[in-house]
C-alpha cells in the first residue's frame, strides 16, 4: 500500500508541474492587476488531462477556455467581489485573457512557508482561509444554461487563497478547475475542505497536525460536512488519487499522521 502511494505521489508531482496559464502582474491606470493568459498547448493538454482524471476517479475537471472565463465571471458576479475587470470575446480568439484586480495579501502557501510567521499566526491564516471557504460555499452561481448551484472551488489549495493578515481576511482565486456538477453539494464542499487542509499540512511539521485539526472545530462547519469528511477519511481517502497528491504530495507516513489527527476531531 505504501509503495502504491509513493508511485501515485511521483505521478502527482509530475502533474503538479503542469501550468495552464501564463501570469503577469501589471499596473493599469494606477490599478494593480493580474493578467492570466491560457497557454497555447493547454487546449491539447486539457482533454487528455480530464480523461485521466475520469479514469482515476477524480471529480475535478479543468475547464475549456470559454467555460473557464464564463465561470470566473459568474463567481465574481455572485460573490460581488469586483475582481474580474476584463473578459472580452475577442480575447478568446487571441489567446484567452482574463484580467483581475490584484488582491492584497499573500497566498496561504507562502505564509505557511515563511519562517517570519509564528505557528500561531500560521494557524490563524488557515482559519481565515477556512472561514472564507465556508462563505464561498454559501453562495450560488450560474453553472451554465441558467442552472444555479452552490459554489465549490474544485482546486481549493493553499496556493489559491489570498490571506491578508493585516485586514484579517481571505479571498479565493483561480477557478479554472471545477467539480463535476452532478456531484452532491456536500461531496463538493467536503472535497474543498480536504484540499485546503491537506495542502496546508504540506507546509507544517507533523507535530502541529493536532492543532491543525483543532482549527476545524473553531470554524462553522456544518454537521453533515463533518460526517462526510469522517466517512471519506475512513474509507476512500486512505488511497489518495494522483490529482490529490498533485495538490499535496505528502509522503505515506505524513498522510497517515494527518488522517489520524483529523479523525480524532471528526
Amino acid at each position: 500500500m505504501q509503495m502504491r502511494h509513493e508511485c501515485r505521489r511521483l505521478l502527482g508531482m509530475m502533474l503538479g508541474k503542469v501550468r495552464l496559464h501564463r501570469i503577469e502582474f501589471l499596473s493599469v491606470s494606477g490599478v494593480d492587476v493580474v493578467r492570466k493568459q491560457r497557454r497555447f498547448l493547454a487546449c491539447l493538454i486539457i482533454p487528455w488531462g480530464n480523461a485521466f482524471q475520469w479514469l482515476t476517479g477524480s471529480p475535478h475537471f479543468a475547464l475549456p477556455v470559454r467555460q473557464w472565463l464564463a465561470w470566473e465571471r459568474a463567481i465574481d458576479a455572485s460573490t460581488r467581489q469586483g475582481l474580474v475587470l476584463i473578459e472580452s470575446s475577442g480575447a478568446i480568439e487571441r489567446g484567452s485573457v482574463l484580467v483581475c484586480r490584484h488582491v492584497p495579501g499573500d497566498s496561504l502557501s507562502r505564509i505557511l512557508a515563511d519562517c517570519r510567521y509564528s505557528p500561531a499566526q500560521k494557524l490563524d491564516a488557515i482559519r481565515l482561509a477556512l472561514t472564507a471557504l465556508r462563505r464561498l460555499h454559501a453562495v450560488d452561481a450560474d453553472w451554465g444554461n441558467g442552472t444555479y448551484r452552490s459554489i465549490s472551488h474544485g482546486d481549493a489549495t493553499a496556493c489559491n487563497v489570498i490571506v491578508d493578515m493585516r485586514a484579517n481576511s481571505a479571498c479565493w482565486i483561480d477557478f479554472e478547475t471545477r467539480h463535476d456538477p452532478q456531484l452532491a453539494e456536500v461531496d463538493r464542499q467536503t472535497d474543498d475542505l480536504r484540499s485546503l487542509v491537506y495542502t496546508s499540512a504540506a507546509h507544517l511539521p507533523v507535530s502541529s497536525f493536532c492543532e491543525l485539526a483543532d482549527v476545524l472545530l473553531q470554524v462553522d462547519i456544518d454537521r453533515e460536512t463533518h460526517q462526510r469528511l469522517k466517512q471519506r477519511l475512513t474509507t476512500e481517502w486512505i488511497h489518495l488519487t494522483p490529482f490529490q497528491l498533485a495538490q499535496s504530495p505528502l509522503r505515506w507516513s505524513v498522510a497517515m499522521a494527518l488522517r489520524t489527527a483529523l479523525l480524532e476531531v471528526c
